[in-house]
């Protein structure tokens, strides 16, 4: 049986929470990607910034995302395909573009639901 991903309401999220939602994540995620994608490029590529470096580009224009990842029940234990919380944001900017994806076992999304009143859409 196929579930669908959960996306969460940000909107009425103001800039220190979506900061505060990305810091903690880093402290709970078994896994951080950042991508670059070159204003040059059509595709992402792995960057070289560190978490804090990346955190300096975090600004309100930023795309934030806060994305329950689910699928197939029978792949919801898989390396691959495992159900997982995504918490994370793209630049908006005209130049490069960067990207980061913290990554959270699914147990973890309660206690942002609990802490920052996260609402489905």
């Amino acid at each position: 049986m196929y579930h669908n991903d959960i996306f969460y309401k940000v909107e009425t999220l103001d800039f220190q929470e979506r900061k505060n939602i990305l810091l903690e994540a880093k402290e709970k995620a078994y896994k951080v990607n950042i991508d670059i994608k070159p204003s040059n490029s059509w595709t992402r590529e792995n960057s070289t910034l560190s978490f804090e470096e990346i955190m300096y580009k975090f600004d309100a224009s930023c795309h934030f995302v806060i994305i329950y990842r689910r699928g197939y029940e029978e792949y919801k234990m898989s390396e691959i395909w495992s159900w997982k919380v995504e918490i994370g944001f793209s630049t908006m900017s005209l130049g490069d573009a960067y990207y980061l994806f913290i990554y959270l076992k699914e147990e973890e999304i309660e206690f942002f639901i609990k802490k920052y009143n996260l609402k489905m859409l």
